[in-house]
């Protein structure tokens, strides 16, 4: 999620993939596979020459974080019983298609719902290692790289505020919140 108005359109134009997972249907854009590429690219010349697996399982690893960050909104949507008209993959990141929050207390929900996602990996992941110890197997080696390093980066990206990201997002509707909170005779809306 990554702007506040209409929730129920794509945020950029484009050739998208389109299928359904249980009635809900998802747009990947050509673009996503671009983060996961880079990912890969940095990751492959860090472990010395080109490795065209470490290149894959990394994108598919970075596909599947984004994917895991916007079914965060998707869940968070549901349990404000909102409506989730679908997911757009697409760049870095991706759009959770959802009615609008009727409150600011939805709202935030909705929004911090991808990066505590993110964050439950996250600890998954640790817990994970800390049980079993790194991974022999290069597909799991690179999960782990992209869901530990790679999605602390992203859930950085996202926290920090800075132009319509989720982070961004919260705090403004913080501040809104608040100003409603001391000024009663204010009616507060969601921008």
């Amino acid at each position: 999620m990554n702007t506040v108005g209409p929730m129920d359109q794509p945020p950029q134009d484009g050739p998208y993939l389109t299928f359904r997972v249980m009635g809900l249907p998802f747009f990947l854009h050509w673009t996503l596979p671009a983060l996961g590429s880079a990912i890969g690219l940095v990751l492959m010349m860090a472990t010395g020459g080109p490795s065209l697996p470490i290149f894959f399982w990394c994108s598919l690893t970075c596909i599947v974080l984004v994917l895991i960050h916007e079914l965060g909104h998707a869940a968070a949507a549901k349990a404000m019983s909102l409506e989730v008209h679908g997911i757009v993959l697409a760049g870095a990141g991706g759009w959770c298609m959802a009615s609008e929050p009727r409150s600011i207390t939805s709202a935030v929900i909705v929004y911090a719902g991808g990066i505590l996602a993110q964050i439950l990996v996250l600890l998954l992941v640790g817990v994970s290692l800390w049980i079993f110890g790194p991974p022999d197997y290069l597909p799991l080696n690179c999960a782990v790289i992209v869901l530990t390093l790679g999605n602390v980066l992203l859930l950085l990206s996202a926290l920090i505020p800075r132009g319509q990201n989720d982070g961004a997002i919260i705090v403004m509707l913080l501040r809104e919140a608040r100003r409603a909170r001391h000024d009663p005779n204010e009616k507060s809306e969601l921008p």
